[in-house]
């Protein structure tokens, strides 16, 4: 018999759980249970941070992969965070946060696009998981912003459905030119900016203003400090992050 709407959802919320206890000694993070109380944003925020930390001082990952750990989540999920990040092969979110299985929701787009459906896969799994956590992570030296850096400096889109990533880049291409053009106006003049790295931190705020401002699954969460949207830049050779918005 299937099992009812409110019912199943009740018993997936309940799984959303997990224990941060031990985090400042380094200690793994128990898999979430029914006994442990639920995640806050910044106890959520706290666990990825410290993942990064492991990962960008090159300790053991300390991530839980095994197969007792896939059997376990063969049945059911319960994720802490969702991280919408650029789909580049160098971005691994499980990885450079050092988190496992079953650990983060992931969402992934060339340039950290943010269209219809990828805030609607996000507001699924704030909705369905009661994720206390939305990560957007961007990076520097992204393909995709360069690439519509480029396009847009010709004024000629690639072939096929490229265009549509290029021209979801385009309010943070062109916001950051115009920062670059009142920069070369102060006296003395600014040192001169990097556009693509000045564009990938407006796509990342961006996206993170938009997020803020979606509802109704996520604008009332923000309000009752339930949830929390995060914009981070991934740094690509020190392997640490920062936050952007």
């Amino acid at each position: 018999m299937r099992m009812p709407l409110r019912v199943a959802r009740r018993t997936v919320l309940a799984a959303t759980v997990a224990t941060v206890l031990g985090l400042s000694a380094g200690r793994r993070v128990a898999p979430a249970s029914a006994e442990t109380a639920p995640m806050t944003p910044a106890e959520a925020f706290r666990r990825l941070l410290e993942g990064n930390n492991r990962f960008v001082a090159g300790q053991p990952p300390l991530a839980v992969r095994t197969p007792a750990r896939r059997t376990e989540l063969a049945q059911r999920q319960a994720p802490f965070a969702a991280v919408l990040t650029c789909a580049d092969s160098r971005v691994a979110p499980e990885i450079l946060f050092d988190q496992g299985l079953g650990d983060l929701y992931v969402v992934r787009t060339a340039g950290v696009v943010a269209d219809p459906v990828t805030i609607g896969s996000l507001e699924f799994a704030i909705e369905i998981f009661a994720l206390p956590l939305v990560v957007v992570l961007g990076h520097e030296r992204c393909d995709a912003v360069l690439a519509a850096i480029e396009a847009l400096q010709h004024g000629s889109l690639p072939a096929g459905q490229i265009g549509a990533v290029i021209e979801a880049l385009r309010p943070a291409v062109q916001l950051a030119r115009l920062r670059a053009q009142l920069a070369a106006l102060r006296v003395p003049p600014d040192t001169e900016p990097d556009l693509p790295e000045a564009a990938v931190r407006a796509q990342v705020a961006g996206v993170v203003e938009r997020l803020r401002r979606a509802g109704p699954v996520i604008a009332p969460r923000l309000q009752r400090d339930q949830l929390r949207v995060v914009g981070l830049r991934y740094d690509l050779e020190t392997g640490g992050v920062e936050i952007v918005a």
